[in-house]
């Protein structure tokens, strides 16, 4: 696959990206990850949903009597492989803020009898910040905003059983991609076999995040509701016993109205492929149920490591802050540093302990400086600092934050507005209120 340079890139801007990655390293801290992952695996789905900031408004008793003990069996199987801390990972979000998405409904799965189980953002930031509920909806949701967030055949966005799919997704050859890149789409969709009629609002087809090969595969008429107005109705030829390919047409979300609505995640680039692709993250920024799904990542847990050294399995734990050879004696593991002082490559171990010490090390400067960014993304103007010194407020300066403080802010930031939301219902969307372009948010 193609490595540009991330600011050649036209369907991803690498300072949304960048924006993006933060708020979703400090919505989803690693403290919510590992207490969510730890009841998850014991088999304690409620307080793993309550680690992860999530309000169960679901009764099983309640569903049995309703619905029978099969629904309720199957319920409860979906529910212990839920990984709350990977579904909130992938919400769509807004920026500047960084919050998921509001008013959205997200159906996991659907059951006999027109249920679904399905998780709701709030209505309004300011009311219930990032807390989510997890409810039984019966009927099932139906609207075209509800079926742009259907992502009952899209399990690995939050079944922790099945996010190894997640890597396996089709994101097109090099030449579609490379054309996707220049912002010549017109060239992307006929390389991948789609003929492209463009229309209204065609201009914004240039930055577009279109996963294409999956849309060879439709069988019926859809429509691609990206936002801001605009629709791509694809429609797969039939004329003839032999005729193959799609055609797409770009048109205004007023004139596709009537048509079924493709869920985003069936249509959007899966936005962890282009962050590696594009060197904007590493795998060591990533979720770890999403950075296992990458091939050649060797982490596989937040604090221990399994990896293949010298023809065995060595283990490589973190403790007290620093990552050890737990299969080395100290005799082998000096012999080894004194050969690497001397020039030599580092293998097994030591390669992987180099890498992550390394990205543990980026992942503090990075964070350093999100007191800056934050003034910069609410339009906050400001001029070059010194050396040695990070920007705290609009014309103040201070010393550099130490490693405390910088964990002492995390913490203080991942926990914002986590209260959880009183009543039966969420407060619904305004009337007539204006929705803002999300197709950048998968």
């Amino acid at each position: 696959m193609s490595n540009p340079d991330a600011a050649g890139s036209a369907i991803l801007d690498p300072i949304w990206a960048t924006a993006h990655l933060e708020a979703r390293r400090t919505g989803v801290p690693s403290t919510m990850v590992d207490a969510a992952t730890g009841h998850r695996l014991a088999g304690d789905w409620r307080r793993a949903c309550e680690a992860a900031a999530v309000d169960v408004r679901l009764d099983l008793t309640d569903v049995r009597e309703r619905h029978g003990p099969d629904v309720c069996r199957q319920i409860l199987a979906d529910l212990r492989c839920f990984a709350p801390d990977l579904l909130r990972w992938h919400l769509p979000r807004s920026l500047p803020g960084g919050g998921p998405q509001k008013n959205l409904v997200l159906t996991l799965a659907e059951y006999p009898g027109a249920a679904a189980l399905v998780v709701r953002t709030p209505a309004v930031h300011w009311a219930a910040g990032e807390r989510l509920v997890l409810e039984l909806a019966e009927p099932s949701p139906a609207g075209r905003r509800a079926d742009r967030w259907r992502i009952v055949h899209h399990r690995y966005l939050w079944d922790a059983d099945r996010s190894g799919e997640y890597a396996a997704i089709a994101v097109g050859p090099d030449a579609v991609v490379q054309a996707q890149d220049a912002g010549d789409f017109a060239a992307a969709w006929w390389l991948a076999g789609i003929d492209l009629h463009p229309g209204e609002g065609s201009r914004m087809m240039r930055h577009l995040r279109v996963n294409l090969p999956p849309l060879l595969d439709l069988r019926e008429t859809v429509a691609l509701r990206p936002g801001g107005g605009l629709a791509i109705v694809l429609q797969p030829r039939r004329k003839g016993p032999y005729a193959s390919g799609v055609d797409a047409y770009v048109t205004s979300a007023m004139a596709a109205a009537r048509l079924p609505v493709l869920p985003c995640p069936a249509w959007c680039r899966p936005l962890d492929h282009d962050l590696i692709r594009l060197g904007l993250a590493s795998p060591m920024q990533l979720h770890p149920l999403v950075r296992q799904a990458f091939r050649g990542d060797p982490v596989a847990a937040a604090d221990s490591v399994q990896i293949g050294c010298r023809g065995r399995a060595h283990r490589v734990r973190r403790e007290n802050g620093r990552w050890t050879a737990l299969d080395h004696d100290d005799r082998q593991d000096e012999a080894e540093r004194f050969l690497i002082g001397l020039g030599a490559e580092a293998v097994g171990c030591h390669q992987v302990i180099a890498e992550l010490e390394h990205a543990q090390v980026a992942e503090k400067e990075r964070f350093a400086i999100v007191p800056r960014y934050r003034a910069a993304l609410d339009g906050v103007m400001t001029w070059p600092e010194p050396d040695g010194v990070s920007f705290e407020g609009p014309g103040t300066f201070r010393a550099a934050l130490s490693g405390q403080e910088i964990n002492s802010w995390l913490m203080r930031r991942s926990r914002r507005n986590t209260k959880p939301l009183k009543g039966r219902s969420l407060p619904q969307r305004r009337k007539g209120a204006p929705l803002k372009p999300s197709y950048q948010g998968w």
